[in-house]
């Protein structure tokens, strides 16, 4: 055999490996992107060099677009919208992606006993809480006679079809259709390939697999009120395959002429805006229940809150209030909580 026949056979194995290693190395993306579902998505995931990540970066936001296009209930196109003004009359034949959540929001009526409620948005649109140069408050009647209009137990479904018992009501699935969203991210991701990746959506949040460097991925939890901390976290988590969600008082509201915190985040029993808590974080197995879940123990405050979560199967939370001036919180025995900024002390309640 000539040398350089011995070399060629020598050389094909390093050159098979060297090409196994460049197109089955991982390689770390990530994007962030503006004005999808009116505000910023962060995305990484983690791709092989043979993939192409701008291909699957692009069709994960023609997902999202296409999936807001349904839930929007400022879109005046939007499917919602169409269900809005035209299902208190007739039955309507809807998406099946409206439909599930329609029939999950329902079902976290039912398990909230009405507290979290998708026929809400009559009482958004009272109280103009997206709306930052409007400081008034609602009168204590129109708040009564619009509360008529809020009660999930008037939506029928049946069949794909959705129908309205009472005039003038109109869904806001602001409470769980991003987490839906969430979830349909994911499950796109992984049709194209994708194991590992973390998805953020206006904050609410799916760890799907692991980082490039083979570890959980890690979360900071927000600081409500960045001024009484000498930090803008409070905590942080590391998670895998788990959903986070938060809701909070914190990120979109005002002040209004009585004094009131006006946010999204309303009772449906008292027409007002919540005050019970500041923040609550929820882990769980899909984005959307965590979405659902944070809502519903964000108006029954913190103690009521953390009695709910630890009803609810593979779910954590926790949960940061005020108390006179002072700011406390409360955590599920295993809600995964890494760091604190301060030296203050952790309540904690274990699930029975």
């Amino acid at each position: 055999m000539t040398t350089k026949k011995v070399l060629f056979l020598l050389s094909v194995p390093i050159i098979f490996w060297f090409i196994t290693f460049f197109f089955f190395s991982p390689v770390s993306h990530r994007f962030q992107i503006q004005a999808v579902m009116a505000t910023e998505i962060d995305l990484h995931f983690i791709s092989y060099r043979y993939q192409n990540a701008e291909r699957i970066k692009d069709g994960l936001i023609s997902e999202i677009r296409r999936l807001e296009k349904i839930f929007s209930s400022y879109d005046p196109e939007s499917e919602l919208n169409y269900v809005n003004h035209n299902a208190f009359d007739r039955n309507i034949l809807i998406s099946k992606e409206l439909y599930e959540v329609i029939e999950k929001g329902i079902r976290y009526g039912s398990l909230s006993n009405g507290l979290f409620d998708i026929s809400i948005l009559p009482l958004i649109h009272l109280w103009r809480v997206t709306d930052k140069s409007y400081h008034k408050t609602p009168d204590q009647e129109a708040i009564r006679e619009t509360l008529e209009r809020v009660n999930y137990g008037n939506i029928r479904l049946h069949q794909g079809q959705i129908r309205f018992m009472k005039d003038e009501m109109a869904l806001g699935l602001g409470g769980i259709a991003k987490g839906y969203i969430i979830d349909k991210g994911i499950e796109y991701l992984k049709q194209n390939g994708i194991d590992n990746a973390l998805l953020n959506i206006g904050g609410d949040i799916y760890a799907l697999g692991k980082t490039i460097h083979n570890k959980k991925w890690k979360i900071d939890i927000n600081n409500p009120r960045k001024k009484r901390f000498p930090t803008p976290f409070v905590g942080g988590l590391s998670i895998t395959n788990r959903a986070l969600a938060t809701s909070g008082d914190y990120e979109r509201f005002r002040m209004t002429d009585k004094g009131f915190r006006a946010h999204h985040i309303l009772n449906p029993k008292t027409g007002y805006p919540t005050d019970r808590s500041i923040s609550v974080s929820i882990l769980a197995t899909t984005a959307m229940d965590a979405d659902a879940i944070a809502t519903t123990v964000f108006i029954l405050g913190p103690h009521k809150g953390l009695e709910f979560i630890n009803k609810l199967d593979d779910v954590e939370g926790f949960i940061i209030y005020e108390e006179g001036k002072e700011i406390k919180w409360l955590m599920s025995i295993d809600f995964p909580f890494e760091r604190l900024v301060s030296n203050r002390r952790l309540n904690s309640s274990k699930k029975d």
